[in-house]
């Protein structure tokens, strides 16, 4: 038999690939999904373009929300993470996760521009607004780093509900769209919930504005009011303080590696809700979690002990026992330098809920979650990371009980 060559051998390999692709792509897509190469519409700040998918969609949950569907929603984002060739530490400058830059797709020739695939936002029904900080911080990293942003397709099919909370959280800005996307935004229904533009910074000095800022939601709550009261704005502003200086000065520590890269930037934004009269505060960063950084000395034992002995948990891999380091931290004030004046933010948080005598706090980082509230606390912990630390604080005004 006749050797083949290099030529012949190449020819014949891609001839198998392509009839291998055929049929995939004759499968009969399973719940309306797209499973081959397909026509999209491109919305970009240049207008609404026809574009080529290559590949299948990417499908969140139909609820990506931290409280209602935790497992479904931390994968989504930990595979939305894994996607992007620079953010996991390719330094290959030519890798792109969503679109061709080959010579295909060139628009001058009238071609269709072709993409590698898109998230698709359509079969969102409800999106959490913490879950919308975390998408936002995802796509900001990517767009400072100078990756690819996953392509913005299909927008009018997206649900009002979900476009409007990423309209007013910012993140149409972070794909540069703002103005575009203006048009579409319509006011929520009564105007019973302001959310608050995310803010994003990288050191404590910017804490001013959002202090400033979140003056205005419980005016927006009470309508003719002045604001806080005197000791819950105090102790909420002492307890947002401390939390910003230790994400700003402690989350990214050059003695930590990270899985993936950082732009060593912090994100805040409020919702405040007329109907039940509660403010929540939520701050995320990318960093160094709580369950990486607890000391090792002194004070990390007898927040391990803690956690194996006192709520019953078996000794085993530390991200099985998240939950309980971030419950320990919560309960002791500890951070990872050991001193008594760091680490005392998530505490003073707790304070306020119960200065206020309502409301809640839920931290997540890494894989773990631990809430308070007046039932006391919880914890969960999950096979994967919400890729930082994220606190969600609920603080319920005077008032709710006859609102």
């Amino acid at each position: 038999m006749k050797k083949l060559d290099l030529r012949r051998r190449r020819w014949l390999r891609t001839r198998a690939s392509n009839q291998f692709r055929r049929r995939r792509d004759k499968r009969v897509p399973i719940s309306g999904v797209k499973t081959g190469p397909h026509e999209v519409e491109l919305w970009t700040a240049e207008g609404i373009k026809k574009a080529f998918s290559l590949r299948p969609a990417t499908m969140p949950p139909a609820c990506l929300c931290f409280d209602q569907n935790a497992d479904d929603t931390l994968e989504f984002f930990e595979n939305l993470r894994r996607r992007s060739p620079l953010l996991a530490g390719s330094k290959k400058t030519g890798d792109d996760a969503w679109y061709v830059k080959r010579r295909y797709g060139d628009p001058s020739k009238g071609e269709l521009r072709r993409i590698l695939g898109y998230i698709d936002f359509s079969g969102i029904s409800y999106l959490s607004t913490a879950a919308a900080v975390v998408l936002t911080a995802d796509y900001m990293r990517l767009a400072k780093l100078g990756a690819s942003v996953p392509p913005a397709v299909n927008i009018d099919e997206w649900s009002t509900p979900v476009f409007r909370k990423l309209f007013e959280i910012g993140f149409f800005s972070v794909v540069g769209m703002t103005e575009e996307m203006g048009a579409y935004y319509s006011e929520r229904d009564g105007g019973r919930i302001r959310v608050l533009p995310i803010m994003t910074g990288t050191n404590a000095a910017e804490l001013g504005e959002i202090a400033e800022r979140l003056q205005d939601m419980p005016r927006f709550i009470q309508e003719g009011s002045n604001g806080l009261s005197e000791d819950v704005e105090l102790a909420l502003n002492s307890a947002l303080g401390e939390a910003m200086i230790n994400v700003a000065e402690h989350a990214y520590s050059e003695g930590y590696r990270f899985l993936y890269k950082h732009v060593g930037r912090w994100w805040v934004t409020a919702e405040a809700n007329r109907e039940n009269h509660t403010i929540t505060v939520i701050i995320y960063d990318q960093g160094a979690t709580i369950p990486v950084t607890l000391p090792r000395r002194m004070l990390w034992h007898s927040i391990r002990q803690y956690a194996t002995q006192m709520l019953g948990l078996p000794d085993g891999p530390e991200f099985k026992l998240d939950g309980a380091y971030i419950e320990g931290a919560m309960r002791l004030g500890t951070s990872s330098t050991g001193e008594n004046n760091r680490g005392y933010g998530l505490p003073q948080m707790k304070d306020v809920v119960d200065v206020c005598g309502a409301g809640s706090i839920k931290v997540f980082s890494r894989g773990g979650m631990c809430k308070y509230d007046s039932s006391g606390y919880t914890n969960f912990s999950y096979p994967n990371s919400i890729g930082g630390t994220l606190i969600e604080w609920t603080i319920e005004l005077p008032g709710a009980s006859s609102a």
